[in-house]
């Protein structure tokens, strides 16, 4: 194992060891938490049940003692969420660290531990899901408080005094903190679950395949170079996607006689939050005035999804007076774009009319410099996540 896949490694085993350490806390905190309530509960109904017929609990201490155990109730759901959210984030960061190439480790157990509880109850999974019953059981704990305090204060005939609007106040404050914590678990939730779609969905080119796609690109365009009786060649690069096959192809091109590689890298935003821009925008690396005058360029770029980047690229480059053009992508994505590269590692030709009858919105590529959510560059392959019609 290389020095890289060992530091990988290491902390994939600390990872785990952070899951089985919180996994430890929320046992704990459920496990005492529990106790402490049974027995404060019980003491507190004992205490009601043995006055109530000689009066001699009055409603305001009833009322103060529900809502001291009310307030603990609550303090032990949120450190118990804040516990699990702990957890899902090392889980999150073993997932990841699984999807890094370690020497034919691709899937690895946390991935596989997600991959075995989506299997269990498909049809019920919402109805079933850990943190959907842990949230059952705390509000069906609220509930049996008030309805202790409801029958118990019937008796003693406490109701006056706004008891209703208190009720609501607590009954909305309870569900207030259940969807605040379930909130700030469902980030990490879904994180997971589109990583272990990555892992589980085609992959649409090997690290072979993209390293044959790229050694042909390189020769074509030496090709179109040789045949100019040009030496020089100014790439530029669209960052952060087109990064690694830019390396790439810049080191094979390099490796050839007669061609020597200058890089002039730019930014462009053409979508957000996985969806895709309107126009591309230009956010940083303008190409210096004079420097692409007469010479041969190459615009690289990791894919042509709609094709307004490589347009507003080759617009900017237009403007900078160059001799010759030529436009590179590793992967070509529909059949209907509104500019296709002269050189494509690999033509999808996927048909949008055919997603929207399947009610598929697209198909989003990952790896390999390609993200979702800044996430998955590092992926050696390329594969997608199916982004469903809402």
């Amino acid at each position: 194992m290389s020095s890289r896949s060992e530091h990988i490694f290491q902390e994939w085993i600390e990872c785990r060891r952070t899951i089985a350490r919180f996994d430890d806390y929320l046992l704990r905190v459920r496990t005492l938490g529990f106790s402490v309530f049974a027995l404060l509960f019980t003491g507190i109904a004992g205490l009601a049940g043995s006055t109530v017929s000689v009066a001699a609990l009055s409603p305001e201490a009833l009322l103060f003692a529900l809502l001291t155990l009310s307030i603990y109730v609550g303090a032990i759901y949120v450190l118990d969420r804040y516990y699990e959210r702990m957890l899902l984030v090392a889980v999150l960061r073993a997932s990841r660290l699984e999807a890094l190439s370690l020497e034919g480790f691709r899937v690895g157990l946390t991935t596989e531990i997600h991959f075995q509880k989506e299997r269990i109850n498909m049809k019920r999974k919402l109805v079933w899901k850990a943190s959907h019953m842990v949230n059952g059981v705390y509000v069906l704990i609220f509930l049996s408080m008030w309805a202790q305090y409801y029958i118990v204060a019937s008796k003693l005939g406490a109701h006056q005094g706004g008891f209703l609007a208190l009720l609501a106040g607590m009954v909305v404050g309870v569900f207030g903190i259940i969807f605040m914590a379930h909130r700030e678990l469902s980030e990490p939730n879904q994180l997971i679950s589109e990583r272990a779609e990555v892992v589980s969905s085609p992959v649409v080119m090997s690290a072979s395949e993209i390293a044959n796609a790229v050694s042909r690109i390189a020769a074509e365009v030496h090709e179109w170079m040789k045949q100019d009786n040009a030496t020089e060649l100014h790439v530029v690069s669209i960052i952060f996607g087109a990064r690694p096959f830019t390396e790439d192809l810049v080191a094979s091109m390099e490796r050839m006689n007669g061609v020597r590689c200058y890089v002039h890298p730019v930014h462009m935003e053409a979508t957000k939050e996985d969806k895709l821009l309107d126009n591309a925008f230009h956010r940083f690396g303008k190409l210096r005035q004079g420097s692409l005058a007469g010479k041969h360029v190459l615009i690289v770029d990791d894919l042509v999804d709609s094709g307004s980047t490589l347009k507003a690229v080759q617009g900017m480059v237009a403007e900078a007076g160059p001799k010759a053009v030529h436009s590179a992508v590793l992967i070509n994505k529909y059949i209907n774009v509104a500019v296709k590269a002269d050189h494509v590692g690999l033509d999808l030709g996927l048909d949008k009319r055919f997603l929207v009858e399947n009610g598929i919105d697209d198909y989003w590529l990952v790896g390999y410099g390609m993200d979702s959510g800044a996430s998955y560059r590092e992926l050696a392959h390329v594969g997608w996540i199916t982004k469903k019609m809402a």
